[in-house]
Formats: structure tokens, sequence, C-alpha cells
């Protein structure tokens, strides 16, 4: 099958299914609002809606954005580009990067230590979407986590601790 059309169908799926979501969650919506989640779903929206608002406070909101922006696309080129460095993922496409940049991002945002083990399952589930074995998933899993975020995190973090009182200090004086 061409691989436009696989796209096809799996762009015509996900809009098939968040339509179908979206008419669920209309239909029943006095149920899920009076609901204990639903209280809760709502408390975390509105708190979302006031940490938006909070952007045109700042100074620079633009900069505040390009700053998000950047973030983003450099979490996103990580992924991407990691995986032509293991041969199981080195076929997959810019698209497949996405899709696996947004499952193991809902992973490391998962109630998990450190989206430890959410990250993997979710990153293998996103991998094997697309034909890739569950080992080689879960192998590419850990060398991104384990050696992009964790290795990163640390080497940044001691740079930081470093750095930072040396800034401050230039800044007071």
């Amino acid at each position: 099958m061409d691989c436009r059309c696989r796209f096809f169908e799996q762009i015509v799926f996900v809009v098939s299914f968040g339509v179908l979501g979206i008419i669920g969650v209309w239909l029943f919506r006095k149920q899920i609002i009076s609901s204990k989640f639903g209280q809760k779903i709502g408390n975390l929206l509105k708190g979302f809606l006031e940490g938006i608002q909070t952007i045109r406070k700042l100074d620079r909101p633009f900069l505040f954005i390009l700053h998000s922006l950047n973030i983003w696309l450099m979490y996103y080129l990580m992924t991407y580009l990691a995986f032509f460095s293991f041969a199981p993922t080195s076929h997959l496409t810019p698209v497949v990067g996405l899709m696996v940049m947004v499952f193991g991002a809902l992973g490391v945002a998962l109630p998990s230590p450190g989206g430890m083990g959410a990250y993997q399952g979710l990153v293998m589930v996103a991998l094997g979407i697309y034909g890739v074995a569950q080992s080689d998933g879960f192998s590419f899993a850990n060398i991104l986590f384990f050696s992009v975020q964790i290795g990163c995190n640390v080497v940044f973090g001691i740079l930081a601790l470093i750095l930072l009182p040396i800034i401050n200090r230039k800044n007071r004086g």
C-alpha cells in the first residue's frame, strides 16, 4: 500500500475518532460535569486558561512564546534525528517523529517518577503502530530517555549549578 494512502487513512481515523469523542462529550456533558472526574477536569482547564492569560502580563510575551516553540521544536528534532542512529527506526518519517514525540511527552506527563516506564511504554506503542518490533521500540525508547533526557538534565543541571552563582553575582554588582 502506498505510504501516502496509509497516511491519509491514519488522518481520517484520528479525525473521526476526535469528532466521535467530541460528540460523545457533548451528548453526555451534564453527566460528565456533575461527576467528580468532570469537576477535576474543569478545575484543570480553568487553571490552564489562567496560565495562558498570564502570558499577557509578561514584559515580553512574544519572546516567551518564541522560546516555548523553540523548546518544542528542539524536542521534536531530538526525537526525529535519533531515528537515524538506530537501524530499526532509520526509515521512519518526520510525521512518525512527531507522533513518537507526542506519545513520549504524554508518558512524561503521566504521574510516574520522572516519566520512567510510562515514557518507554508509550514510545513503544507509537513505534509499534509503524511496524517497529516491541524489543526495538523498547531499546529506542531507552536510548532516547537515558542518553538524551536524563543525560542532558544531569549535564545542564551541573552547568547551571556552577554558572548561576557567577551570573547572579555579576547581575547584583
